[in-house]
């Protein structure tokens, strides 16, 4: 995994090696450039100070050569003054000369040795310097012959000075020559620079291209493209489209963050459908509460008004199974009759109360005053529901499994959570066969107390969640349930501000009852 910082680094280097690359070349075109310049201006000022020394060399040889007539006059003519003084003049004359090509000389080799220190291995000014050597060792020996006083008189000195001046001139002649070649050969060596130059520019050209174009597309891939992905993904999810994932394999920093984008609009999909799901239950419950209400208030209306008629019944029933009971007796042994009105009557009795108990469910369930609340052992009223169904012979093969804390007090009525939990408990059980098992579970948890109720029965389906705690709603065997404890569990559970629901994986599957109830209501 590359981060950023490495990846900017990386970029930053490419930079500067193109940059340095760039500035290398340019370096050495401008020190190409320069050395040119100065070394064909350091010809070119050594070039006139050789042509003045070929110029006095010949003057050199010209007054010489004007010693020589004078001497050879002065053998022929000796009685004659105007010679010896012609001589000595141009004796004078040459000297003078001499010492000017000597200083000329001095300066031609101080601008030859300049030449050389730059350009130790060049055969040109190394033959140079050669010749300029032979030249200093002729001069040196034209300047010992000539040293004496009377050499412009003796023969023997003329004709030496004349040999030496001769070599001197051959050599002096030379030197035009060696710079001559020396401006060819580096004539040539500038070419051959300058192609090895021009061939580098185009080389460092296309390599500074070739770097400028990675550092161009390094630049789009790892910066550019995720950044355009990150904003055209975030403008997608931002529209609603939240199923939409943003896709980015740069493995860096912002690969984790549309990681942690993708992981928000997750979240935030389960939140939005944690919240539907929690509207929906909500305003199932608000349509339940206010047909619970409008129920409520017409079973008020209706218990009262049927009580009236069955206490009738039912007081009719009894008087008139007491005014028959003396005609019952003398019928003849053997006659049937009085067990059928007895039977008949018994039935109309047992009937009677038993929608009297319906009325008097639905009153309480009709019930909406506030009831008085206190603090209560929530553990010690599940275990003593418990303890009393135990002794119910339908349950005695039936097993309730508990998990309760040693105590757990809140804020309730006890007798209405009597009924909560009888209802729940009895549901449970109805609901397993023999060698069942009920779960009863409590527990506290920021300050709300949970109480689960879960069995391994029958379970329920879709249609069954859905009217669980609709009144009147029952999947018991007829005359078994009034299809109102449920429902008046949920109107108590909702009185003392908590929550009640039922879920399961299926029918066959089991049920589950989870309350939530405030500690301190």
């Amino acid at each position: 995994m590359h981060t950023i910082r490495f990846k900017f680094l990386f970029c930053l280097a490419l930079l500067l090696i193109l940059v340095w690359v760039l500035a290398l070349v340019g370096y050495s075109a401008l020190s190409f450039y320069r050395n040119a310049v100065r070394d064909i201006g350091e010809r070119l000022e050594i070039l006139p100070i050789s042509l003045d020394i070929s110029a006095e060399i010949e003057e050199l040889r010209s007054a010489f050569d004007k010693i020589d007539f004078f001497h050879q006059q002065r053998t022929l003519k000796p009685l004659l003054l105007a010679l010896d003084q012609g001589t000595n003049l141009q004796k004078t004359h040459f000297e003078n000369l001499l010492s000017g090509f000597s200083l000329s000389l001095e300066r031609y080799a101080q601008l030859l040795q300049g030449q050389l220190e730059q350009n130790k291995n060049d055969e040109t000014l190394n033959r140079e310097a050669a010749t300029l050597h032979e030249i200093r060792l002729i001069l040196e020996d034209i300047k010992t012959k000539t040293g004496q006083e009377d050499w412009a008189s003796q023969r023997t000195y003329i004709d030496a000075v004349g040999e030496e001046l001769r070599k001197l001139r051959i050599l002096v002649g030379n030197i035009p020559k060696y710079q001559l070649e020396g401006l060819n050969e580096y004539s040539e060596n500038v070419k051959n620079r300058y192609q090895t130059l021009y061939s580098l520019t185009i080389f460092t050209g296309i390599t500074s291209a070739i770097l400028l174009s990675v550092l161009v597309r390094l630049g789009y891939v790892w910066v550019f493209r995720p950044l355009s992905v990150l904003i055209d993904g975030s403008r997608i999810i931002a529209s609603g489209r939240f199923q939409h994932r943003i896709k980015l394999n740069t493995q860096d920093e912002m690969s984790e963050l549309a990681k942690a984008m993708n992981e928000m609009t997750e979240r935030f999909q389960t939140i939005c459908a944690d919240l539907d799901r929690q509207i929906q239950i909500r305003s199932q419950e608000a349509v339940r509460n206010e047909r619970l209400a409008s129920v409520g208030f017409l079973a008020a209306g209706v218990a009262h008004e049927i009580n009236n008629p069955l206490a009738s019944i039912v007081m009719c029933s009894e008087s008139l199974e007491k005014r028959l009971e003396p005609l019952l007796l003398e019928r003849k042994a053997g006659e049937h009759g009085e067990d059928i009105v007895r039977k008949y009557l018994k039935m109309i009795q047992t009937e009677a109360f038993r929608c009297k108990t319906i009325t008097e469910k639905l009153l309480d369930f009709a019930r909406t005053e506030k009831s008085n609340r206190e603090k209560t052992d929530l553990s010690s009223l599940i275990y003593g529901m418990v303890e009393m169904l135990a002794h119910h012979g339908d349950y005695r093969d039936k097993e309730v499994q508990l998990s309760l804390p040693e105590s757990l007090r809140a804020t309730v009525n006890p007798q209405e959570m009597k009924q909560v939990m009888l209802n729940l408990l009895t549901n449970a059980l109805d609901s397993i066969s023999q060698g069942g098992v009920v779960r009863v579970k409590l527990y506290e948890k920021s300050g709300v107390a949970h109480l689960i109720v879960e069995d391994n029965g029958c379970g329920m389906d879709a249609e069954v969640l859905q009217n669980v705690f609709e009144p009147f709603y029952t999947r018991k065997k007829q005359g078994q349930g009034t299809g109102l404890g449920l429902s008046i569990t949920h109107r108590i559970i909702s009185d003392h501000d908590g929550r009640i629901e039922a879920s399961s994986p299926g029918p066959g599957k089991g049920s589950t009852f989870r309350i939530e109830i405030p500690v301190n209501v």
